[in-house]
């Protein structure tokens, strides 16, 4: 497409995303079943929800309680949601479109992971706080709400509970498997 007018361009788009992706569900089933072909398409949507609808929510929240402004990119956790989903975001989910475990992981959920529970949720808290020092506790408090919301489900508890449970069961794996130590 070369047209540049928005309006133009907007009228020149004849099908949804959700049209094109049972086009290219199409294409995939000419090797694959049906189940496999369903099941990859969850799995890939699962791994874009995970990070995306929480941190979209953290930013929701920050905007619409007016803890940051509507001005975009002129706070520091608007460069660091940008970065965490646009960047390390982009790498995860096109891994995990390629079937690419090593992108889809390591240069992928690992560092998104990162920058979510090392950047984002501590910038957000952060911005919380200065809301409450600042005569805003009400709209500090349903941020802090949502955050907390989002850092108790299930595939987030670990950051604030830790998992033993589970890094003792994957240090006896890895000892059986390697040897003793090697675990660790």
């Amino acid at each position: 497409m070369t047209e540049t007018d928005p309006t133009k361009r907007a009228a020149l788009i004849t099908d949804s995303a959700e049209q094109k992706r049972q086009r290219m569900k199409q294409v995939c089933s000419a090797c694959h079943s049906e189940s496999y072909v369903n099941n990859f398409y969850e799995q890939h949507d699962n791994l874009v929800i995970l990070f995306a609808k929480a941190g979209k929510a953290i930013m929701g929240s920050l905007k619409e309680n007016h803890l940051i402004t509507p001005t975009s990119f002129d706070e520091e956790i608007e460069f660091t949601w940008f970065y965490l989903w646009h960047h390390k975001g982009r790498r995860a989910r096109h891994g995990a479109s390629m079937m690419a475990p090593d992108y889809t992981h390591w240069h992928g959920m690992y560092e998104v992971a990162e920058w979510f529970y090392m950047e984002l949720i501590p910038q957000a808290r952060e911005i919380a706080e200065h809301g409450r020092e600042n005569g805003h506790a009400a709209e500090a408090a349903k941020v802090d709400a949502v955050t907390d919301e989002i850092l108790t489900r299930p595939e987030h508890i670990w950051f604030v509970e830790g998992d033993e449970e589970s890094m003792a069961r994957i240090r006896a794996a890895m000892d059986e498997r390697y040897g003793a130590g090697q675990g660790d």
